[in-house]
């Protein structure tokens, strides 16, 4: 069978920002011209929405900001002798070139060691609507005519020469038995090798868009949480709160690829009475009652950078018990924060957590590590684009991360959360970007 690719390039830029997904492409046959006009842009390097095609007007980060992160890629990439990445994850995939939602799930990137990535979209709709709202300098979007995706990467890489290098594959753990088969065989003489590890430690330190991004992330959340303050009361239904805080979310301008995740309940139970999902835990109708308190993480994405909020709701007067719990959650977030600085490890952190709750509990507390290689105490979380992986970052504190910290408090079915920071370390002592007082919100 013949090869045939078909591909795009936008060129002839009005502004030195990028939009959507960023791909400076390779060659690949005769270049067709595909102009568009772009207002406004990155002033100064500063982060904001730029209109593009006088159509969408979006969040997106700056061409030197997707070069930054290709060359940090490629500089790890080299340290362990990979020849080229395959892309498959949707989150890398919007780290990489900001491809997201519907045109993510069904591409794969290819970024080699030396060079610019090329992305491969196989759906003729997606990348038809592709062509409107990515107008990016230079970038090459292959669509597979006839053949698979895999395939039409497998011929890219025969054409770069990598056919027989090392590919290193995001998360091999996590793809599925039928595109792993796929991989190998599209793949025979090649050596695939894992490659998530590189991803993690890429995102770990914050250029200076990134913590613009990450304030914005969070203030979203924060504004979202206190939108469910205001809400909540007896009488309300739990679907009024949950929608108070969905429609405070996206008039912010937050994605909602994760949403909040939290649930009511009766002090001192944790068995949900009401939840933002009532497949899992029965009927949003439920009307909230005195007594109830409300527990969550709430995430916000804004650009794809995931925020977290956790602090807890209570409808009347909270009972002794429940203020003790939450004064211990607050002790344990203040040793942490007081230890979050360079030179410091997760599991230093924990053991001086371990070493206050024993005293205050007149118990001896223990630092376990879960099944998961967590410790058990507080959950440490990496404001990053890689949300489900975000607390698989944080071995030793580094300057220039933002940090999640959110105490794990156990009770009734389980663990957990009732209050959470979020701080963007530094050489020294670490800078709190949360707004919210940590408190109970009694309404």
């Amino acid at each position: 069978m013949k090869l045939r690719l078909e591909r795009r390039e936008f060129l002839g830029m009005a502004a030195s920002a990028a939009v959507g997904p960023l791909f400076l492409g390779g060659k690949l046959g005769a270049a067709q011209g595909f102009h568009h006009t772009m207002s406004a842009g990155m002033d100064g390097g500063r982060f904001h929405s730029i209109k593009i095609a006088d159509n969408y007007e979006i969040p997106m980060f700056s061409k030197a900001e997707y070069k930054r992160r290709w060359q940090s890629l490629q500089q790890s990439m080299g340290n362990q002798n990979l020849d080229c990445l395959v892309i498959r994850d949707t989150f890398d995939l919007r780290y990489v070139s900001g491809v997201a939602g519907m045109m993510a799930s069904a591409s794969i990137c290819l970024l080699p060691q030396r060079g610019n990535p090329i992305l491969i979209m196989p759906s003729g709709m997606m990348f038809g609507y592709a062509h409107e709202i990515l107008p990016t300098p230079d970038l090459e979007i292959i669509e597979p005519a006839g053949m698979g995706s895999m395939d039409a990467a497998a011929a890219k890489l025969k054409e770069l020469g990598l056919e027989k290098g090392t590919l290193g594959v995001d998360y091999i753990s996590e793809l599925s038995h039928t595109f792993y088969t796929q991989m190998q065989k599209a793949f025979p003489d090649a050596k695939i090798v894992e490659s998530g590890a590189i991803f993690l430690a890429s995102v770990r330190i914050k250029s200076a868009e990134e913590m613009e991004v990450c304030r914005k992330s969070l203030e979203n959340g924060e504004k979202a949480f206190m939108a469910m303050v205001n809400t909540a009361k007896p009488g309300v239904t739990v679907r009024e709160v949950f929608g108070a805080c969905i429609g405070s979310l996206t008039s912010s301008g937050s994605d909602l690829d994760e949403g909040p995740l939290w649930g009511t309940a009766h002090w001192p139970s944790a068995r949900p009475t009401g939840s933002a999902y009532p497949s899992f835990t029965g009927s949003t109708e439920r009307k909230l009652q005195k007594g109830d308190f409300i527990y969550m993480e709430l995430y916000s994405a804004y650009a794809g950078y995931y925020s977290f909020v956790s602090e807890p709701i209570f409808l009347g007067k909270p009972p002794e018990d429940f203020v003790r719990r939450f004064e211990l959650n607050k002790g344990m977030l203040r040793i942490s924060s007081e230890l979050l600085r360079p030179g410091h490890t997760q599991k230093d952190i924990d053991d001086k957590v371990a070493e206050y709750l024993s005293k205050e509990l007149n118990e001896k507390i223990t630092n376990d590590i879960d099944t998961a290689g967590r410790p058990s105490l507080i959950d440490y979380k990496n404001m990053s684009p890689i949300a489900h992986r975000a607390n698989k970052l944080l071995k030793e504190v580094l300057p220039g991360e933002v940090i999640v910290i959110a105490p794990l408090s156990f009770w009734d079915r389980g663990p957990n959360h009732l209050v959470s920071d979020t701080y963007f370390t530094t050489e020294g002592a670490p800078e709190k970007i949360s707004k919210l007082p940590v408190q109970i919100y009694s309404v």
